[in-house]
């Protein structure tokens, strides 16, 4: 994410009731669910994460949980 989509993102999780956002350029997603089951759900298509980079930190705890699960 560039800086500016940072910013934005960090703004919206700060004034709203949102656990997860994700902004790049014009596109922004949000989620209110708990945990690493926003970012789950995009892995699984049910959303679009497509050119938005997420800090390794997040791939990562998505990965352990997703092995928990048996994903």
């Amino acid at each position: 994410m560039k800086n500016n989509d940072m910013q934005r993102a960090k703004e919206l999780f700060e004034s709203g009731n949102y656990t997860c956002v994700l902004c790049k350029g014009d596109e922004i997603i949000t989620s209110t669910e708990r945990g690493v089951k926003p970012l789950l759900t995009w892995l699984e298509g049910k959303g679009s994460v497509k050119g938005i980079e997420l800090p390794k930190e997040a791939w990562k705890a998505v990965r352990q949980k997703a092995i928990k699960m048996r994903i």
